[in-house]
C-alpha cells in the first residue's frame, strides 16, 4: 500500500500499513505512525493534530501529504522523535 493510501485510510478511521512497513495506522486507529513517531492524531471530537517537526526528507514528504489530505487541523512542533501521542 502506498503512503498516500495509508494516509487516506487513517483519515477515514481504517487500519493500514505501507508496503515497506514504515508508515501505519495505530491499532486504535487514532494515530498515523511513521517508524515509532506519531505524525498525526485524531482527537475524540474528530479534529486532527499534525506533527510539523522536521525529521528527515522522507518524513517531510509524508507530513506534506497529510497536510494536503486533511482540510482542518492544528499543527504542533518540537515533538521529540519516538513520541507516540501528540496530546
Amino acid at each position: 500500500m502506498s503512503n498516500q493510501e495509508v494516509i487516506n485510510k487513517f483519515v477515514y478511521g481504517k487500519s493500514a500499513k505501507s508496503s515497506n512497513g514504515n508508515l501505519w495506522v495505530s491499532c486504535d486507529k487514532s494515530r498515523l505512525m511513521n517508524y515509532a513517531t506519531c505524525i498525526a492524531q485524531r482527537l475524540s471530537d474528530g479534529t486532527f493534530i499534525v506533527n510539523g517537526t522536521k525529521y528527515s526528507t522522507s518524513t517531510s514528504k509524508i507530513q506534506s501529504m497529510v497536510r494536503r489530505t486533511l482540510r482542518n487541523y492544528k499543527e504542533v512542533t518540537d515533538v521529540r522523535i519516538h513520541t507516540a501521542y501528540l496530546i
